[in-house]
């Protein structure tokens, strides 16, 4: 039988505080060129909340 309890020794895993990462301007007019020709151009738009397309 062992002494001791070995689980006692095992460092439990900590939390990750989240730090959100967020698009600028820049950022989102690269994403918007970059799918424009696809499907997900329109849900991209629609969730972002531009006002009006690209040219």
């Amino acid at each position: 039988m062992i002494k001791f309890n070995p689980a006692d020794r095992i460092e439990r895993p900590q939390k990750n505080v989240f730090v959100p990462d967020y698009y600028n301007a820049q950022k989102l007019d690269l994403l918007f060129k970059a799918v424009k020709a696809q499907w997900s151009y329109w849900l991209l738009f629609t969730v972002c909340g531009v006002v009006k397309p690209l040219e």
